[in-house]
């Protein structure tokens, strides 16, 4: 098959997954009060998004693995580093979103620094395992040793905060 059909279906697969997750934050409304919305629409919006990036990333998963496939058949030696350096967005957005950094003490600071929690820092922290799926899908595609070690740190960056955090919950009870 072409490679520009395989990106098509690719394409199409995340399309795909996006309807999906679009679809599962509309149907978690359909058990709802919306008069329990109102007062406490910023939690049902954090909701939504936990929703939203979790469904996308589960379904996302699929045409992902084949896009790594095409990206490692034709792009070897830079797919170890590019994955490398989005997991190295992992921690900092666990250790701001744990810091609870929003309030700087500046106006403007306090408004970029809270929309980058909406729509940068929170969605990445909370597709921590769906990333590290993606790292371990391409650690098994990965041919060459250079790669191959690229992905494991990079592997181990991502899991790291999610360990702790792991830690942490389990002994909070």
């Amino acid at each position: 098959m072409a490679t520009i059909k395989r990106l098509g279906w690719i394409g199409a697969g995340y399309l795909a997954a996006i309807a999906a997750a679009m679809a599962a934050v509309r149907a978690r409304y359909w058990f709802v009060n919306p008069t329990d919305v109102t007062p406490m629409s910023g939690m049902f919006a954090a909701g939504d998004l936990i929703l939203f990036v979790w469904v996308f990333g589960m379904i996302a998963l699929i045409p992902t693995y084949f896009l790594l496939r095409v990206t490692s058949e034709h792009f070897p030696r830079a797919l170890a580093p590019a994955l490398l350096a989005l997991s190295i967005t992992g921690p900092p957005c666990w250790w701001i979103m744990a810091a609870g950094l929003s309030k700087t003490g500046s106006e403007t600071l306090n408004a970029i620094l809270g929309l980058s929690i909406v729509f940068f820092i929170g969605p990445r922290a909370v597709a921590g395992p769906v990333v590290l799926a993606v790292l371990a899908f391409a650690l098994l595609l990965a041919r060459d040793p250079r790669s191959r070690k690229l992905l494991a740190i990079g592997l181990m960056v991502e899991a790291t905060p999610l360990a702790l955090v792991a830690i942490h919950l389990l002994r909070a009870h």
